[in-house]
């Protein structure tokens, strides 16, 4: 399922969340590397511990069933919303989220193995899962044997920025291929910085610039006039 339609009528409320929960920890981290006065990216780089935790308390604020599911023994807890596993990544370097390893841990690669909270899924009614002498409804049967195949969708949420600028945000439903990196299942941009943004018209300027500006330099240069020596009849 693509994207856009995992999250129904809260999809554009969603992506507007995120990307205000982004923006804020980039800024706050361009800050921190800034207060530092340390040359290179090591303060903004935490930015990635920082991104599970705000976007979890911008979807809890809005969503009172989102929950939160902590991946293995990793260090965060990731947003779930609506069976949906809801995951912001800034790959290494903030590079191109497509080419760059996303498994490179067993927690990450166990986040296609998470499933739906069972007791979570049905109403229990009078039933009390606490006594130890009473027999499960068959219902329960039902929820635990679909939550044993049944798994969350993951969402990435990808962040391609450094201390200068952020430059992307990337969201789509994603399956694990098998070299480590992600397939993304029509990606859809969140977020673009001005000056990347191309739109038909910039694309007509951009082109008749290039017209104009065109020189020797940037294509062949014109061929020589030939003409024909005319052979003198007189003394030189």
């Amino acid at each position: 399922m693509a994207s856009n339609q995992v999250f129904g009528q809260d999809t554009e409320l969603l992506k507007s969340k995120l990307v205000d929960a982004i923006q804020a920890a980039h800024l706050r981290h361009v800050e921190s590397q800034r207060v530092s006065g340390q040359a290179g990216q090591s303060h903004y780089g935490l930015i990635w511990k920082s991104l599970p935790v705000d976007c979890v308390n911008a979807i809890q604020e809005q969503w009172a069933n989102a929950g939160k599911v902590q991946p293995g023994r990793a260090g965060y807890h990731l947003p779930v919303l609506q069976d949906t596993v809801i995951f912001p990544w800034r790959p290494r370097g903030g590079g191109d989220p497509r080419s760059t390893l996303f498994i490179t841990s067993p927690s990450r690669g166990g986040l296609w193995t998470l499933t739906p909270h069972a007791q979570g899924m049905l109403e229990l009614g009078g039933f009390d899962v606490a006594a130890p002498d009473s027999d499960p409804e068959p219902e329960l049967h039902e929820v635990v044997e679909f939550a044993e195949v049944e798994h969350l969708r993951v969402v990435i949420v990808a962040v391609e920025s450094d201390m200068s600028r952020l430059r992307k945000i990337t969201w789509g439903v994603v399956k694990p291929e098998i070299d480590g990196t992600l397939h993304f299942a029509d990606p859809e941009v969140l977020y673009l910085a001005d000056d990347l943004s191309v739109t038909p018209d910039s694309k007509a300027s951009t082109a008749r610039a290039a017209i104009e500006q065109h020189t020797f330099a940037s294509g062949l240069a014109p061929q020589p006039i030939v003409r024909k020596r005319e052979t003198g009849t007189g003394d030189e």
